[in-house]
């Protein structure tokens, strides 16, 4: 991307991806069990902001699925 974008388009982008999680169960488990350590979060928001509704439904499916078997895994 260089080239293409600013120095502060840069950083938010590398600051927005330092709380991205993006994986299967146990990568999602460990990254968000990561963040709440980090900030003592006791609610996380979930966004998803994927342009093509059948690829964004796929993607919550998929979430739902994960915290379903982490849940029953605790």
């Amino acid at each position: 991307m260089d080239g293409l974008w600013s120095d502060n388009e840069k950083i938010f982008v590398d600051h927005a991806m330092t709380y991205a999680v993006v994986g299967g169960p146990e990568t999602i488990k460990t990254k968000l069990d990561r963040f709440i350590d980090q900030t003592d979060a006791d609610e996380v928001i979930v966004s998803m902001p994927i342009y093509d509704m059948d690829a964004r439904l796929k993607s919550v499916r998929l979430f739902a699925d994960a915290q379903q078997k982490l849940a029953k895994a605790a």
